[in-house]
């Protein structure tokens, strides 16, 4: 016999499942799935008066009640109804499990089918993997089978074997030269076109527009260089630990070519993301990027005909007037030495400068020259 079948049997005798409970009693249905037999005595807006067959009052909320059913205690066909709500009640139960089996299979049955398919994918991984392994494999065998067929060949003419080597030497060094030069990124964000002169460590030397700066390898996050293959040029992107350095025979380790034409000794380089803080003989120099050598012209700007070595004088917008013998000269400072020492000098300063002939009494064994 069914739960619900029992439960009219008893309700038919009056019995409410071990309590003497009146068959006639009023039936609240919570929103929880609970029911509860007895007499709704009364209610408020938000509240309902319950007394229990066993004698116990409550205040049911009405946000936790679902559906009140109420039956006289005399009315058989209201007992007949309620019996049908208890059924019904029981079959939504019932209906509720069926349902809640019934999803907790199909996801079983997806979980299921992932772990499948993550098995599968990872089966075609490894055969992948075993396949390129093959691949690699064979052409290392087939790269040894050529090149002992080389060796072969090379030691039946030696002189040509040579000549291969010294193709092949200069080859590799045109190759490596070209990853020396190219678009330095900084994790900064900034983009410098450099080329790498010389490597002391982890930190590199580059030689830029604003003359030669060093990075450390961990500053650098990438270099994009242009090769040559099959006589096309193509961009390549260099990761930090690609980077190769050369010297360059032009500019010495020690010295940097400005844009004015001269080149100064320096002992140390720091770089603030724009500018370049020389430490050279004379001092500390700012120096610019336009104050590199690249695209310079020899010809003086306009009023300002004094060429470093000359001696002359310079007018500045203070009215004073300075003499001596130019030292130093790019486009954003000039270095003169006086009989007073050495003056730095803003180029904003100056108005003009002209080469004159050296005064009679003017030393020159208290005078350094740029080489």
């Amino acid at each position: 016999m069914k739960a619900t079948e029992k439960k009219a049997f008893a309700l038919a005798l009056g019995v409410g499942y071990g309590l003497a409970t009146p068959a006639f009693a009023d039936l609240v249905v919570l929103r929880n799935g609970d029911q509860l037999e007895g007499n709704v005595t009364g209610q408020t807006i938000a509240m309902v008066n319950f007394v229990g067959d066993d004698g116990r009052v409550q205040m049911l909320p009405k946000s936790s009640i679902s559906t009140i059913f109420y039956f006289s205690r005399k009315d058989k066909d209201k007992q007949e109804a309620k019996l049908t709500v208890l059924k019904k009640e029981e079959e939504k139960k019932e209906r509720e499990e069926k349902l809640k089996k019934k999803r907790e299979e199909e996801r079983e049955r997806r979980e299921k089918e992932l772990k499948e398919k993550q098995e599968k994918e990872r089966r075609e991984a490894l055969e992948k993997k075993k396949e390129a392994e093959e691949a690699r494999e064979k052409e290392k065998e087939e790269r040894e089978r050529r090149e002992a067929l080389e060796e072969e060949k090379d030691r039946e003419n030696l002189d040509e074997r040579q000549r291969e080597q010294d193709m092949e030497r200069r080859r590799q060094e045109a190759l490596r030269l070209e990853r020396t030069e190219g678009l330095v990124r900084l994790w900064s964000g900034q983009e410098i076109h450099a080329r790498i002169i010389e490597q002391n460590g982890e930190v590199f030397t580059l030689e830029t527009t604003a003359g030669l700066m060093d990075f450390d390898r961990s500053e650098i996050e990438e270099m994009e260089i242009v090769t040559t293959e099959s006589g096309a040029e193509k961009k390549r992107i260099l990761q930090p630990a690609q980077l190769e350095a050369v010297v360059s025979p032009e500019h010495p380790a020690d010295s940097m070519r400005l844009s004015g034409g001269d080149t100064i000794n320096y002992k140390s380089v720091a770089y603030d993301g724009y500018n370049a803080e020389v430490d050279s003989d004379y001092g500390q120099i700012r120096l610019r990027p336009e104050d590199a050598s690249y695209g310079y012209s020899e010809t003086p700007s306009s009023g300002l005909e004094l060429n470093v070595g000359q001696y002359g004088f310079v007018m500045l917008r203070t009215g004073q007037k300075v003499s001596g013998d130019l030292m130093l000269r790019s486009k954003h400072e000039w270095v003169l030495a006086t009989d007073h020492g050495q003056i730095h000098l803003s180029s904003d300063e100056i108005i003009f400068a002209r080469s004159t002939e050296r005064p009679a009494s003017w030393s020159m064994s208290n005078l350094m020259f740029w080489r």
